[in-house]
């Protein structure tokens, strides 16, 4: 065809051409309708490939999505529900819970308004009661892209019911042995008082010393029970029974007053900047007291002697912050993702003091995070940490009005 039309071409030029001259115009014309032909071919041949291997991997997706045993829903950016699988299905007709319901509740409703400001993965705990039993699921969240383009969120419903019974068995456990060691402790500290004091009789130096070292073993162990019946307590969710507003401030300077002692004996340097009153927040005082004395203390047993302990209290729009900054040992950089894990001891700390439980870091952020607040730090090893505790301010909620 292509040879037709070229020699259509050539006969309906002007008979003035000579034919050297026709083929030399006539030629690369020629080869240049071939080439873009060609190449025209073999475009459409890789779109109608690509086409197909995007229409396969569509529908080995669908399948997946279909197979997969886990509950999973894809949302579409405008919010609709644009697939489900049968596993989410069957679980939203046991719940008695339908499209529509399910983007009502408030877990899927914050999980949503996560995942719409940016964030790649969030998760969400949820509890659904089916006529069976009670069933607690997270919310994960995935964004969707195509190219760069966001096309949706696919939510998968992990079923989290045994992990949860699990970690509410382990803390029941847990405060049934401290519970149970209170006592006997109790009553062996009570015993080394008596012995210490002479009440069985006379006792040597020597056998004063020893008694002196098991009070002390004995009060690291009633220690020990302690905190891990806060941490159970905290791990449960239980630290908002006796919340009250509270000054932090003042809550602060009272915690301090406690450490002159160490400070002075350690010639430490201590400068506060702390107001006269700040907006109360909403806590266990007696927690929030235990959370400043937790950090105070590391503040000052890993300072250095002629060392410097600033500590702050401020406040913005939205919450309550207490900085406590020392010149002490710092935390080695690799090792400050572990610190808030528990029995956590920084290898420097180690070398220093052998004794320690790692725990109060631990305890500290179980409580903060329990009373909606944060914690953080920044240290640098050899000059020094800074802990910030932040908790929002509270307010009152506003008394009803009576409409006589």
């Amino acid at each position: 065809m292509l040879v037709t039309a070229f020699s259509n071409i050539t006969a309906s030029t002007t008979s003035g051409i000579g034919s050297t001259a026709l083929l030399g115009i006539g030629l690369p014309f020629f080869f240049a309708v071939i080439v873009f032909a060609g190449g025209f071919i073999l475009l459409g041949m890789v779109l109608m490939r690509s086409f197909r291997s995007q229409n396969i991997a569509t529908k080995e997706l669908a399948s997946l999505f279909a197979a997969s045993p886990f509950p999973l829903l894809f949302l579409k950016r405008d919010g609709t529900i644009g697939r489900t699988n049968p596993a989410v299905e069957q679980l939203l007709d046991a719940v008695g819970v339908t499209h529509r319901r399910l983007a009502a509740l408030e877990p899927y409703k914050s999980v949503m308004a996560h995942a719409d400001r940016g964030e790649k993965h969030v998760c969400e705990d949820i509890t659904f009661v089916d006529q069976r039993e009670k069933r607690e699921y997270q919310l994960r969240v995935r964004r969707v892209f195509a190219g760069r383009r966001t096309i949706g969120w696919m939510i998968g419903c992990h079923d989290v019911t045994r992990e949860h019974h699990l970690e509410q068995a382990k803390r029941d456990f847990v405060a049934l042995v401290s519970h149970q060691l209170r006592t006997p402790l109790s009553g062996l500290n009570w015993t080394i008082e008596f012995l210490t004091e002479d009440g069985a009789g006379k006792i040597s130096e020597d056998q004063r010393q020893y008694l002196q070292q098991m009070s002390e073993a004995v009060e690291g162990m009633v220690d020990l029970v302690s905190n891990l019946l806060l941490i159970t307590k905290a791990e449960g969710g239980e630290t908002g029974a006796s919340a009250v507003p509270v000054d932090l401030g003042v809550l602060t300077q009272h915690v301090l007053r406690e450490f002159i002692a160490s400070c002075t004996e350690q010639k430490l340097h201590v400068e506060t900047h702390i107001p006269e009153h700040t907006p109360s927040v909403f806590i266990d005082p007696s927690l929030a007291h235990q959370v400043l004395d937790i950090l105070l203390a590391n503040a000052v047993n890993y300072n250095r002697q002629n060392g410097s302990l600033i500590v702050s209290v401020m406040e913005d729009a939205h919450a309550v912050q207490v900085q406590i900054q020392d010149t002490g040992l710092g935390i080695p950089v690799v090792q400050q993702h572990l610190v808030f894990q528990k029995f956590f001891r920084g290898d420097n700390v180690v070398r220093k003091e052998t004794e320690g439980k790692g725990l109060g870091l631990y305890i500290a952020r179980t409580i903060v995070e329990a009373s909606g607040g944060t914690i953080w730090f920044t240290s640098k090893e050899g000059e020094g940490s800074t802990f910030i505790v932040s908790l929002p301010i509270y307010h009152a909620p506003k008394a009803r009005e009576n409409i006589a």
